[in-house]
């Protein structure tokens, strides 16, 4: 989910080249189809520099047209197309690698070192660690305790409380690239709420365990995005926010680092999905809304429909079908804005290819099952 800091985006296409490519693709299609409608589709799809979703829409309509035979309702090119484009050109590859800040330790050799030799200068007493390794401040028994600071050859410094000759309570750990870790500490790592800053301008504040995220806490990036949730062993895990670049945005559970369980991801085109998450896709049961009204519900797989759903049209229309890799497999039923049955049939990777009686009922059981539990919920609402 190249080096590109935090988030890996698919890289973008050469304009000059992949204006080619869609000139070429557009041309072939051309052979097939002659509709106004279909042409301003194209050109949508050519303007988003989509090669792969304009092959697909070609191989479709080539398919259609071997189908029909004048009596089979063939679902418009717009139809499918907004169909299809939820999961292919609004599709989840901008999530974030969610790759967590981590505060560098504390330099190795460090305050885990016995003392070499107690001096007093300037009131202030002076303990040299290692050659080069410098503490000031307060001791007890010849051991670090209370107030101090604690410099490293390389330029690290350790300013804070001490306690038992190790960092404990709160302090400020500054290494010599100029990230820096403010907080509680214990046992020499940050422990308790602190805040971590890098000189790019990431940084966590939140609560630490033993030098990782563990609990609530936020991640903020120069770009603009977050993550603000729970944190298990430095790993985003629990319930959580994510707000991208492009202000899309995703609110639910999360695994081990990866989009996972239940949860809403918002597009920043307005279209919305509600539902189940495996390894940052859609995956289960769900709901897919787009901003004109339009709504799936139903099942998932591997980020596209695929099982058992229904497509609840801006024109009133119903379609009861099953699904497959996004496109209508198999049979399905059309209910009009009114709930009566308009129309039966069997569907084969997104094209009508058979016509079934408006009575029949073998093989639809599932499907008027489902419309039966609808038309229930529409009356309790009514």
């Amino acid at each position: 989910m190249g080096n590109c800091s935090h988030f890996c985006n698919t890289s973008e296409p050469e304009p000059v080249k992949m204006t080619e490519k869609l000139t070429e693709i557009e041309k072939e299609l051309n052979v097939y189809i002659e509709n106004t409608q279909i042409q301003q589709s194209i050109t949508r799809i050519k303007m988003k520099s989509d090669e792969n979703l304009l092959l697909d829409f070609k191989e479709n309509y080539k398919k259609k047209l071997e189908y029909s035979n004048g009596s089979l309702r063939t679902p418009t090119f717009e139809d499918d197309f907004e169909d299809q484009k939820s999961t292919s050109s609004h599709r989840t590859n901008n999530l974030p690698n969610l790759k967590p800040i981590h505060k560098p330790p504390l330099p190795k050799g460090s305050v885990k070192q016995t003392s070499l030799k107690t001096t007093k200068k300037n009131s202030t007493k002076v303990k040299e660690i290692t050659p080069g390794v410098v503490y000031e401040g307060d001791l007890k028994n010849g051991k670090r305790e209370g107030i101090g600071v604690q410099k490293w050859v390389d330029g690290t410094i350790y300013e804070g409380e001490w306690k038992g000759d190790k960092a404990a309570g709160k302090g400020k750990l500054v290494h010599r690239g100029g990230d820096f870790y403010e907080g509680e500490w214990l046992n020499d790592k940050a422990n308790g709420f602190g805040i971590y800053h890098r000189p790019s301008g990431g940084n966590y504040e939140g609560h630490w365990v033993n030098d990782v995220q563990d609990g609530k806490g936020k991640e903020n990036w120069p770009d603009g995005s977050f993550y603000e949730g729970e944190f298990k062993l430095g790993l985003k895990h629990g319930k959580g926010k994510v707000l991208f670049p492009d202000g899309s945005s995703y609110e639910g559970e999360f695994f081990e680092n990866l989009i996972q369980g239940i949860g809403e991801y918002r597009w920043s085109d307005k279209k919305i999905f509600k539902g189940e998450w495996y390894q940052n896709k859609m995956h289960g049961k769900g709901e897919f809304l787009w901003e004109n009204g339009k709504k799936y519900v139903g099942e998932y797989q591997n980020d596209r429909k695929h099982g058992l759903g229904t497509m609840f049209h801006i024109d009133g229309r119903t379609f009861y079908s099953f699904w497959k890799s996004d496109l209508k497999s198999g049979k399905g039923i059309v209910v009009s804005k009114e709930g009566k049955i308009v129309e039966m049939g069997e569907w084969k990777e997104g094209v009508k290819v058979k016509d079934y009686d408006l009575k029949e009922e073998k093989g639809f059981e599932v499907l008027l099952n489902n419309i039966r539990e609808d038309l229930k919920e529409k009356k309790k609402e009514v």
